[in-house]
């Protein structure tokens, strides 16, 4: 007790301190709001901000049990929002808050609401205006409008959540789609439950600063202020969506707090969280999951089928291509990202389709019946969020990819498709990391795919008239090889090229498409287009005058804000070059080709090259991005953005062509 205190005097002090700082007190007042606040007509962090969270609080006690009740928390909520414009009032004009029912776990109390004009009118939400809904068979809702809004005013909301979810309580989430000013949560534990605290936030911010238990974070006007008890932040952005993430909400600042242990009445200490090596066992015991490639009455049926296609003769990397073939051709994925088994994997072979679970732990068994030594690797999708290594929480997974120990080298499998080859998960499922659930092989491992290289060859010729009479092959490798045999799928004649080269010069004439060379088993796949551009080349007097590069993946600069918050998540390490061959016409000369240049990024991460040469009637060009590197913080945004706007300027320069004098 006397060390709690001392824990309570430290942080009082520290809040002392810290507070002054920020430009929010640490407790609002029901309906006293900032004349500041009323008069406000735009958020000056964010002019384009259509509302703007002006204050949320929160703070989570959680109560011992004593006598008949349980355990329980007590989540009290005091949130502000300016409504700057109308758009806003569809979202934030009204509220739903969701509690679970079932079983009494939750219930909303002391709920008040009401709107507040800029000229400081107030109109409470009457008790006869919220509606009690039971959404499911868990789940209920209490919900309202908030009434008389117009632009500028502020709606208000105070609420108690009681909940008995002690072990994991809800999460506390300080950004939104839209910029918030202050949100603060404080943290009361006065059970005998011990928490981890997983706080999300800050890891990317260019300035830290710790005093004792204290950590500051700061980017620009945006402040986190992280305490044992406490949690601070100032100044949020909206959160937006960028090019080359993951999910947002693996970049949204956020707290959790998940139950560690406990202590009993007798003073004894039980771990609420297992091991890592417990939870694998018990998966592989799971009558959804191990038991299914574990117990061959499961899939004996899949066996027998399998079984002609197989001769002992063959290697084991043979066996392991025959059956992971032997799957994605049979089976097709149902959309569903899980690793769980629903019936049973005879079932599942039967009706020809299943989740991604089924399909990857059918093949797995059937590759374990053969003594090839793998394993089930959970995962998370890249849509479901990042994952914790410290702390065995099956829920962050939601995915199973299939690991071969071959060598030395671990063969990654995922049969959910059959254009995907070995050492190609869906790509949905490069989330850098996976956990591999078996007790030999027991450990984290990166999920490492090759690089993607693809190549774009063409021979351009310019006729009499100024047209430019062009034959371009393309060859994908790996992820766009996949792609790329989706859209011949879907369109066998190739016509999406006249769109994608038609976005490089105002006109183009589609000839012909012709896949040069298509092998399922492999991972190259190539297009030979042939096109006309009429008047590619622009004639100006004796000159000609022309841009020959007619097709990119990055049709512009992806990279166009001023500032990057969040990390640069590329699939997978890349390089994709672009090679011209330019015969020059009769009656001409060179007069003018661009400048070679190049640029590498710091420790070899990437790396833009263009080169251009004349001989003997030809021009040659070769320009090249590669990224050896798939992530990136946003301190290296800057050098991204160089890059790919090189990229983009050395494209579309052009070459200078001069008529022979006659003299």
């Amino acid at each position: 007790m006397r060390a709690l205190i001392q824990k309570l005097v430290l942080l009082g002090l520290i809040l002392i301190f810290v507070y002054p700082l920020l430009g929010q007190p640490q407790d609002m007042t029901w309906g006293n709001i900032p004349r500041s606040d009323l008069s406000m007509t735009v958020y000056p962090a964010d002019s384009s901000a259509e509302a703007v969270v002006l204050a949320d609080a929160g703070q989570i006690r959680i109560i011992a049990a004593t006598g008949s009740q349980r355990t329980r928390y007590f989540l009290d909520r005091h949130r502000r929002i300016k409504l700057l414009k109308r758009p806003s009032f569809e979202t934030y004009g009204q509220m739903k808050i969701f509690f679970v029912h079932d079983d009494d776990r939750e219930r909303i109390e002391d709920l008040k609401a009401q709107t507040i004009l800029p000229n400081g009118r107030k109109y409470q939400v009457l008790a006869k205006d919220i509606f009690k809904t039971k959404e499911n068979e868990f789940v209920s809702s209490l919900s309202f409008a908030f009434p008389n809004l117009e632009e500028g005013a502020i709606v208000e909301v105070e609420y108690q959540l009681i909940s008995t979810d002690v072990i994991e309580p809800r999460p506390w989430f300080f950004q939104e789609s839209i910029p918030v000013k202050h949100s603060q949560f404080r943290i009361k534990n006065e059970s005998r439950v011990s928490y981890v605290t997983l706080f999300n936030g800050g890891e990317y911010y260019p300035e830290r600063e710790s005093v004792g238990k204290v950590t500051t974070y700061r980017n620009g006007e945006t402040r986190i202020i992280y305490g044992p008890e406490f949690i601070v932040m100032e100044n949020a952005p909206a959160l937006k969506e960028e090019e080359y993430i993951t999910t947002l909400e693996d970049y949204r600042a956020k707290v959790r707090l998940q139950g560690e242990s406990y202590y009993t009445q007798d003073g004894r200490r039980e771990q609420l969280f297992t091991t890592w090596e417990k939870s694998a066992r018990s998966l592989l015991d799971h009558p959804q999951f191990g038991q299914q490639f574990r117990k061959k009455k499961n899939f004996k049926k899949v066996l027998e089928e399998l079984e002609p296609f197989i001769s002992q003769d063959m290697s084991p990397e043979v066996i392991m291509k025959t059956i992971f073939s032997f799957v994605n051709r049979q089976l097709k994925y149902n959309g569903r990202a899980s690793f769980w088994v629903g019936d049973n994997l005879n079932k599942v072979f039967t009706q020809k389709q299943g989740n991604a679970g089924e399909i990857n732990l059918l093949c797995l068994a059937l590759l374990k019946t053969f003594e090839l030594d793998a394993f089930p690797i959970l995962t998370s999708t890249r849509d479901h969020g990042k994952m914790y290594r410290h702390y065995p929480l099956i829920d962050q997974f939601n995915y199973v990819l299939v690991g071969v120990k071959m060598g030395e080298k671990i063969v990654l499998l995922d049969a959910t498709d059959p254009l995907l080859t070995v050492n190609m998960p869906r790509p949905n499922a490069l989330n850098k990391l996976g956990w591999a659930v078996d007790l030999e092989h027991l450990s984290w491992i990166d999920i490492n795919v090759p690089m993607c290289r693809d190549i774009y060859g063409s021979e351009l010729r310019i006729d009499e008239e100024g047209n430019v009479i062009g034959k371009m092959r393309a060859i994908f490798n790996s992820y766009t090889s996949f792609s790329e045999r989706q859209f011949h799928h879907s369109d066998p004649s190739g016509s999406y090229w006249k769109k994608r080269i038609g976005m490089f010069t105002s006109d183009v004439l589609l000839k012909s498409v012709e896949v040069k060379d298509y092998g399922e088993a492999s991972s190259k796949f190539m297009n030979e287009i042939l096109f006309e551009v009429p008047g590619g080349a622009m004639t100006a007097g004796d000159y000609l005058y022309l841009s020959p590069i007619y097709y990119s993946t990055f049709e512009e600069n992806p990279f166009q804000l001023k500032q990057r918050d969040y990390p640069i998540d590329f699939l997978y390490p890349f390089e994709e070059r672009y090679v011209v061959s330019l015969i020059v016409p009769e009656g001409y000369e060179v007069e003018e080709i661009p400048e070679s240049t190049s640029f590498l990024l710091p420790n070899g991460a990437g790396k833009f090259e263009y080169k251009a040469s004349h001989l003997s009637g030809k021009i040659q060009l070769m320009l090249s991005v590669i990224m050896t590197e798939t992530t990136f913080s946003p301190d290296q945004y800057d050098n991204l953005k160089t890059l790919f706007d090189q990229l983009v300027t050395k494209r579309s320069e052009q070459i200078v062509l001069k008529k022979i004098s006659d003299k």
